[in-house]
């Protein structure tokens, strides 16, 4: 409780003297997009991610540009992709028309795990595997994908009448997670973050994942903060930060100031990762609820398992300011903690015949931007703060 008292007293004490933030809305206005099909019941894509919608349906979007896809097992597309750009408060409406295919082989793929997508000649799938999917005669290239693992790309030709059989075991893609804390109006939080965005144009972005928590001093209504003010404050408990900037790799600490020693730490984290357990995450915008699925693949024994908690996170990108939101004159924002979507505190899980799903379900922010929502799920031990198992989409 004195603890508690004291460090209370002291974001007080470092609160004074800041001129207020201002408040931030983002207010978009959605355009709607009509894919129609012959024949009808195509899966549709949107920007390469499936929507779960089969035509005829109705997309709604923010204005901009969109890469519209669509698939049916045995037909195919005169067009492989429509790129429609929209306006605020618009309607566009695409066809596509769909080829029956006559002279055709069978490919049957297996993966381990599953549930993996299958891109061919550059168009998604409707079905995951395990699947058979009809092509047409002569050479293809497949593109397997599973989020969270190493995609897998194989050229074959396939023959009519001939069922030809892939079986792969994909490859676990291990990521780092690097937490870093700040404010709107924490003046030396600035070149922090200017460390961060140097670290992750230089690095791989498959092999990292940046989530950055606003807490509550030294102004208590930094508008990043006040989204989720209890799931920062218990972030910034767990590890007992009592000055910004902070930034910790792995659940380690490093120094916030210096990119070589956040690159350096980045890098030995992930040369000590192997493939025990792969974390996958799905996500999906239906009926204005977020909607996500975290799956994890126990790929080996995995000492103190018992020891660790799962957590499941928002971040939002691109967040862009006309004037700053706080006295350290940063506009434009980038890693954005939304909130968790476990429990604060993680959720407890047991791997049982080698796999565990959890789902998770938040009602949609409509001031957020879902092209720029990341959702990053990851494995913290308990007791040593160790976070070894990340992935996120």
């Amino acid at each position: 409780m004195k603890r508690n008292i004291l460090f209370l007293t002291f974001l007080l004490c470092l609160s004074c003297g800041i001129k207020q933030p201002v408040e931030f809305t983002n207010n978009i206005e959605k355009a709607k997009i009509i894919i129609h099909s012959d024949p009808k019941g195509a899966l549709i894509f949107l920007n390469d991610e499936s929507t779960q919608k089969f035509t005829p349906d109705t997309l709604t979007v923010n204005p901009g540009n969109h890469k519209i896809q669509v698939a049916l097992n045995g037909y195919q597309s005169d067009q492989d992709s429509f790129l429609v750009t929209v306006e605020p408060d618009s309607v566009k409406s695409i066809y596509f028309l769909l080829r029956k295919l006559n002279s055709f082989g069978e490919l049957v793929v297996e993966t381990t795990p599953a549930n993996a997508v299958l891109i061919i000649d550059g168009t998604p799938q409707s079905k995951t595997t395990p699947n058979a999917f009809k092509l047409s005669t002569g050479p293809h290239t497949i593109i397997i994908k599973k989020n969270g693992y190493k995609d897998y790309k194989l050229s074959t030709n396939i023959s009519e009448n001939q069922q030809l059989v892939v079986q792969k075991s994909l490859q676990v893609q291990n990521a780092v997670l690097l937490e870093s804390f700040a404010n709107v109006s924490c003046d030396p939080c600035v070149p922090a973050t200017e460390n961060l965005e140097s670290f992750s144009h230089n690095n791989n972005d498959s092999t990292f994942f940046i989530l950055e928590y606003f807490a509550n001093w030294p102004k208590s209504n930094d508008p990043f903060y006040q989204v989720a003010p209890t799931d920062v404050i218990e972030r910034v408990m767990r590890y007992n930060i009592g000055v910004l900037p902070g930034v910790r790799v792995a659940g380690s600490w490093t120094d916030p100031y210096s990119l070589s020693k956040i690159t350096d730490s980045y890098s030995e984290k992930y040369n000590e990762m192997n493939d025990e357990i792969g974390v996958s995450v799905s996500k999906l915008l239906s009926n204005d609820s977020l909607k996500v699925e975290v799956e994890l693949f126990q790929m080996e024994e995995v000492a103190n398992l018992d020891e660790m908690v799962l957590f499941c996170a928002i971040t939002e990108n691109n967040i862009s300011f006309d004037s700053p939101p706080g006295s350290n004159g940063l506009k434009d924002f980038n890693w954005v903690f939304r909130g968790f979507l476990s429990d604060k505190k993680g959720d407890s899980f047991a791997i049982t015949e080698s796999v565990y799903s959890k789902s998770y379900s938040k009602l949609w922010n409509n001031n957020w931007d879902y092209s720029n929502i990341k959702v990053i799920a990851f494995l913290q031990n308990k007791n040593d703060k160790s976070i070894k198992y990340v992935s996120g989409q």
